[in-house]
């Protein structure tokens, strides 16, 4: 009989006794049939937090969203509402994290969890942010990858968690972040100084806190600020496109649309995403040198096909005061740059990968799309799969509902409950 009365003291407790309540969540944990086969993780989770409440020079702000999320993910098991969603949603995020980062060529890479952290899945908020994750800033032995409530019911979007995945191992990896940054930097200064790709220097006058502040960049300086905010995004994408192939690149565009305007905050900060349809395109783009061209043509068939015309210019607007131009860049030139700045992220070996490139630690070909159709294909005849094909993992899985649902959105419930079904037994 489960302690309802316990359930809900801690979950509206929000003052931050931790000690005390350290204790009544391992309880709970200890008595969650789902998490009993985590427990020696998660006592090692415990301890840790143990040692980082004690510290008198830990900042207890920046531990509080990773404590609170922590207590909720065990409650939500506990509560056992979402059992089999949430046990299927940790195995996918399991064989994102593992696939990465347990790849041989990473041995003794430095990174900021501990060498046998679990990944878990959380339902969080929906909405801007509606699938997240907490930037493993600290030695944590825990990655928790945030999901919206709306994600319980179409599994077939669970490609977005290997994004959210993509962006845990873009924090957690020792300089990966600063490596990449000065190599996307010298790749666009070099294509904008070679004058392969032309950009439009920016000049604005912008209302700053009641007073006008102007914003003034050459093409260099523009380009460059823009792919450095963008970077954490761009990675991300290739990570969940590494995963999943065309159907994480289907999921996004789903999610995020094709619109060409982009935010700009205060005076040198545009959006840290990438505008809509030059993410979107720039994925395809991604896509078809990879080697699916049919892929790409109908995922960029969908942009063509819709009602109203394609931009060719992309614009960026003051936030707060939208009727501000900060700047403008050609769509055609903005790709060109794309293709440039991804190839390099994809190709270009790195010191904190152990001196290899993206590609060679994660990889999607023929062989992962041939196997995700054939997976699709037996997912939306329900019943005809009685064993997985060898080599398939919970990314195939997702992939697969992701291009069954495009196929016959009808079947929505049938493709939902069968992969949720076979997540459970897919080993990551």
């Amino acid at each position: 009989m489960y302690d309802i009365s316990l359930l809900n003291a801690i979950s509206h407790q929000r003052v931050l006794n931790y000690r005390k309540d350290l204790e009544e969540v391992m309880l709970l944990a200890r008595a969650t049939p789902s998490l009993i086969t985590r427990i020696h993780e998660l006592g090692h989770v415990f301890d840790w937090f143990d040692r980082t409440f004690k510290k008198k020079e830990v900042e207890q702000d920046k531990i509080t969203g990773y404590w609170f999320d922590f207590v909720n993910m065990v409650l939500q098991r506990y509560a056992v509402l979402f059992n089999a969603e949430l046990s299927a949603a940790d195995n996918l995020v399991a064989n994102f994290f593992w696939r990465f980062l347990k790849n041989p060529a990473l041995n003794k890479v430095r990174t900021s969890y501990w060498e046998q952290a679990t990944p878990l899945a959380f339902l969080g908020r929906g909405g801007a942010r509606a699938y997240y994750t907490l930037p493993p800033t600290i030695d944590r032995p825990l990655a928790i990858i945030h999901m919206p409530r709306a994600a319980l019911s179409n599994v077939w979007r669970w490609t977005a968690l290997a994004h959210e995945t993509g962006h845990d191992i873009f924090f957690c990896i020792d300089n990966l972040g600063n490596e990449l940054d000065y190599l996307v930097t010298s790749v666009v200064e070099k294509v904008l100084l070679s004058g392969s790709v032309l950009y439009s220097p920016v000049y604005a006058a912008l209302k700053v806190n009641n007073r006008t502040v102007v914003v003034e960049k050459t093409p260099v300086q523009f380009a460059s600020t823009l792919w450095s905010s963008w970077l954490n995004e761009v990675f991300a994408d290739l990570f969940g496109l590494l995963m999943c192939g065309p159907s994480a690149v289907a999921t996004m565009q789903e999610l995020i649309g094709f619109n060409n305007v982009g935010g700009w905050y205060g005076i040198n900060s545009p959006s840290s995403h990438p505008t809509p349809l030059l993410r979107v395109l720039m994925n395809i783009s991604v896509l078809r040198r990879l080697g699916f061209e049919d892929d790409a043509q109908a995922l960029e068939q969908r942009i063509w096909s819709s009602s109203a015309p394609v931009p060719r210019e992309l614009i960026w607007l003051q936030k707060g005061n939208g009727k501000t131009i900060v700047a403008r860049a050609s769509l055609d030139s903005s790709i060109a740059l794309a293709e440039r700045v991804t190839d390099a992220i994809l190709h270009t070996p790195l010191s904190s990968l152990n001196k290899h490139s993206l590609r060679q630690i994660i990889n999607f070909d023929a062989r992962d799309q041939g196997l995700i159709i054939i997976l699709a294909d037996a997912i939306m005849n329900a019943g005809h799969l009685q064993v997985l094909p060898a080599g398939t993992e919970p990314r195939h899985l997702v992939a697969a509902a992701q291009l069954a649902f495009n196929r016959q959105p009808f079947l929505a419930m049938q493709i939902h409950e069968t992969v949720l079904k076979l997540l459970s037994v897919a080993g990551p």
